[in-house]
């Protein structure tokens, strides 16, 4: 009879074990990860001087109008590129999450035109750009349609960006006539706008697909040596810096899983 009673005394602990410790390890968290990856399309830019009255060193563009009669500058479209986002989030609310995301854009190119005076009308611009960029941002699940969980949020955080040396060409004044401005680097305010929905896969996986819209503030070439290519010669002078905004658009999708 003792030995009945210590093994059921035995059973009623390991069952208590079993359902208590082991079973509470296994539920789902609140904490996921999400890994995704999407398309990004820059909207139209301008490059234009720091200091447009700058003299020490002399501001590339200057002040005033330019051949077009708009403000002495480039315009220029930012391309696409392809961009990686790495986030780890969490259930603060039942309807409220909460992410930290870091984003990578591949390179993106510049290309538009300039409108320097005694240059001609096609003055063409080339560079390209990388970014990176490390956000918080909250989301809000809106009410379910069907299996599809719809979501919108917003985002705040930081910027890195990194432009080659840009090119300008003259045509009109020769096969070969450019001024190519330094490279430069610059970090900024970041902010980012999304909407989306995320589907179920299975418990602990779904695939979320969403649009977004960020502002990824200013980038900028630094103050240094630009190469001045002419027909006859080519020099060196030093040059103050230029920056443009760089805003995009696109899509991404991602998995994302919990833990």
């Amino acid at each position: 009879m003792a030995s009945l009673m210590n093994f059921r005394l035995f059973g009623t602990i390991s069952t208590f074990i079993a359902c208590g410790i082991c079973q509470p390890a296994m539920a789902q968290s609140d904490i996921y990860m999400r890994l995704g990856a999407g398309v990004s399309f820059g909207s139209q830019t301008e490059l234009h001087d720091l200091d447009c009255s700058a003299v020490n060193p002399p501001a590339l563009f200057g002040c005033g109008a330019g051949i077009d009669g708009a403000p002495l500058g480039a315009k220029v479209d930012a391309g696409s590129s392809a961009n990686l986002d790495l986030a780890l989030g969490t259930q603060i609310a039942p309807n409220i999450r909460s992410e930290i995301i870091a984003s990578v854009y591949g390179k993106r190119e510049l290309r538009g035109n300039a409108n320097f005076l005694r240059s001609g009308e096609s003055q063409p611009v080339s560079g390209d750009i990388r970014s990176f960029s490390v956000m918080g941002a909250v989301y809000w699940d809106l009410p379910k349609l069907g299996a599809f969980q719809p979501f919108v949020g917003g985002g705040l955080g930081v910027s890195r960006h990194r432009i080659s040396k840009v090119r300008y060409d003259f045509p009109s004044l020769g096969q070969t006539a450019a001024t190519i401005t330094p490279s430069g680097s610059k970090s900024d305010l970041a902010m980012m706008l999304t909407a989306g929905t995320s589907l179920p896969l299975s418990e602990r996986l779904s695939v979320e697909m969403a649009y977004r819209f960020a502002d990824l503030g200013h980038f900028q070439t630094s103050a240094a040596d630009a190469t001045i290519i002419r027909t006859a010669r080519s020099l060196s002078i030093a040059i103050d810096g230029t920056k443009g905004r760089l805003r995009t658009h696109g899509a991404i999708l991602s998995l994302r899983h919990t833990f």
